[in-house]
């Protein structure tokens, strides 16, 4: 009885410690699929971060080139402009069709500089109907709207 009993202690004793073991090899693998899972949305939004820089600096080098010194900066600038906004406007979808949401601080960003732009569009517009002795005044507005906007492309952070 003694050797029975002895016995179905040591079988006892090595059912616990192999339910023991499974269970830790168990929840190791769940730790594992859990890291797995959220290194791969680290990844992703990582990911994504870079695609918005890639295309902030994209639309933010539309506006490169333009020198105010040209005497058709005017005319320029318009044209690179429009390229510019389209470059945000394409940003923005990239990232609905991503299904990916801005942060609040993204899209407070890109609302400004959406504004300053529309500011300087609105200028180049009046610049153009402006009589021969407004255009220098006009021009002159132009030009500090866009160091303006510059100036905020280098100093947003998207």
């Amino acid at each position: 009885m003694k050797k029975t009993f002895k016995s179905i202690m040591i079988m006892a004793g090595i059912g616990i410690i192999s339910g023991a073991t499974l269970a830790s090899c168990n929840q190791g693998s769940k730790s594992s699929e859990s890291n797995t899972a959220e290194q791969e949305t680290e990844e992703s939004f990582e990911n994504i971060e870079n695609s918005l820089r890639a295309n902030y600096e994209e639309a933010k080098s539309k506006l490169e080139g333009v020198f105010q010194e040209d005497p058709e900066f005017v005319t320029k600038l318009d044209v690179k402009l429009d390229e510019f906004n389209q470059s945000l406007e394409n940003m923005e979808d990239e990232m609905e069709a991503e299904g990916e949401a801005l942060n609040e601080e993204a899209k407070a960003n890109i609302a400004k500089i959406k504004s300053e732009a529309q500011i300087l569009e609105e200028k180049i517009e009046s610049w153009g109907e402006a009589t021969t002795e407004d255009m220098e005044d006009i021009r002159n507005e132009i030009a500090e709207d866009f160091n303006r906007l510059v100036a905020s492309l280098d100093s947003t952070n998207i």
